[in-house]
């Protein structure tokens, strides 16, 4: 069975500001103003030997060991795509997708 994956934050129908939840949405999309954690939980019987972070098509960002996090702290504007993907240590692997509306 592949791993468990679960957006910790960011949370969908959420404002952020300098990495801080600050206001609910009454829409699923996520809005960032400043920098971002982007924090999961991943679990699996057999282990978990990484997760991968990567947004829109930039390079994969990977995390060994627990908490899984990665903090987006660089400037950008626009819809961003975050793909996160969890894989254990048979290689199976789950995955996750965020659309997040990020400014500065």
């Amino acid at each position: 069975m592949p791993p468990t994956l679960n957006v910790i934050k960011p949370k969908k129908g959420r404002l952020y500001i300098e990495d801080r939840n600050v206001l609910p949405f009454l829409s699923d999309k996520i809005f960032v103003i400043g920098k971002i954690t982007i924090s999961v939980e991943a679990y699996s019987n057999a282990g978990i030997d990484r997760v991968e972070f990567r947004i829109d098509n930039g390079p994969k960002l990977i995390d060994r060991k627990p908490p899984y996090e990665k903090l987006w702290w660089y400037t950008t504007f626009g819809k961003h795509t975050v793909t996160i993907k969890a894989y254990d240590t048979y290689d199976r692997s789950s995955e996750v997708t965020l659309e997040i509306i990020k400014i500065g």
